[in-house]
């Protein structure tokens, strides 16, 4: 028989090696909740090495997946949960 157990969300924290992450992400573990953490861990300073030129349009990339992937959570989701909600609520009216 299914449970609580089965559907236990998982908790991605960035930035886990700083000060609020690390502490989040302890916390969550203390409750027993999943969590994955990810962090850069990098010293601060440009890469000037072999495959530095991958790193700036990756981190471009990247952030520009979270942003649309944002955006479409905030926005494009809301808006068709609106449209379809109207659409049921006018089939149930009628």
């Amino acid at each position: 028989m299914p449970g609580a157990q089965d559907f236990r969300p998982v908790y991605l924290v960035t930035g886990c090696a700083g000060f609020i992450g690390s502490h989040l992400s302890e916390r969550l573990v203390r409750d027993e909740d999943l969590v994955v953490g990810v962090d850069c861990l990098t010293d601060h300073y440009p890469r000037t090495g072999e495959g530095s030129k991958l790193w700036s349009p990756l981190a471009v990339s990247v952030i520009g997946g979270l942003l649309v992937s944002t955006l479409v959570t905030l926005v494009f989701v809301l808006v068709m949960y609106s449209i379809f909600e109207a659409r049921v609520k006018s089939k149930v009216s009628r």
